[in-house]
């Protein structure tokens, strides 16, 4: 079963405890469509090959709250909000998050931003999420 984990610079750690059923990295390119008008020219168009964008990673799942022990919980050291303030205080402090997902045939290690938390609640009272990141890639200064 796939684990996943966010760290804040690389020593605050934290297993979500539900792992989402599935997760998905979209990995663009910026290319770019081009046409070609010229009087002597051929008319048609052309891709031009950009650069490699930065991966985006969204996830759902949810955090159970205190009493609700699911035989699947990988994680019962923090209960329900306590992982949403979490969250929310490293976010706050604007350092990028590292996400790691072990377990999996495609094994994730990288700087992410969370763009976007959503969280809710059911009628159970488990705190529902989706969480929306961004590859961060550090600057190099030569």
């Amino acid at each position: 079963m796939a684990q996943f984990f966010l760290s804040f610079k690389n020593t605050d750690v934290v297993q979500l405890p539900i792992p989402p059923e599935k997760y998905e990295i979209d990995d663009p390119w910026v290319n770019q469509q081009t046409g070609s008008q010229l009087p002597d020219a051929l008319s048609q168009s052309l891709n031009m090959i950009g650069i490699r964008g930065l991966k985006t990673v969204s996830i759902e799942s949810f955090f159970p709250i205190k009493g609700h022990d699911y035989p699947y919980n990988q994680n019962t050291s923090m209960w329900g909000d306590e992982y949403v303030d979490k969250i929310s205080n490293w976010r706050a402090q604007r350092y990028p998050i590292r996400l790691v997902v072990q377990g999996t045939s495609h094994d994730v290690n990288m700087l992410v931003t969370i763009d976007d938390f959503k969280t809710g609640v059911g009628q159970d009272g488990d705190i529902s999420y989706t969480m929306d990141m961004t590859e961060f890639i550090m600057p190099k200064v030569n």
